[in-house]
């Protein structure tokens, strides 16, 4: 929500410049924040560090919120939360840092 507020504040309020900003988003997500992803080139290259510090909020509520969630669905699909949270802590090293380590800019 804070992101959506800054982009709010920033641009006019114009919804078929909303529509064109939110497609841009989406295409550099497509090129460059894949499961590998390709930051080399991507236009979000200086990222400010509080956009690191809302995204490592943002997966690691999701990541805790994930593994009750999957209870109804069986042990096969806890299990999967909770090797998907080994992942998210390996990236962040235990929540000691906000950036991950899969990111290659800066």
């Amino acid at each position: 929500m804070k992101v959506k507020r800054f982009c709010e504040d920033k641009l006019p309020h114009d919804v078929e410049l909303y529509n064109h900003f939110h497609a841009l988003i989406v295409q550099n997500g497509k090129e460059h924040c894949k499961k590998k992803p390709v930051c080399q080139g991507c236009p979000l290259d200086e990222v400010p560090f509080e956009f690191w510090q809302l995204l490592a909020f943002y997966i690691s509520s999701n990541t805790l919120s994930a593994v009750p969630w999957a209870i109804p669905f069986g042990e096969g699909q806890v299990q999967v939360m909770l090797d998907q949270a080994e992942d998210v802590l390996g990236w962040y090293d235990n929540m000691k840092n906000v950036v991950p380590t899969w990111y290659q800019g800066g």
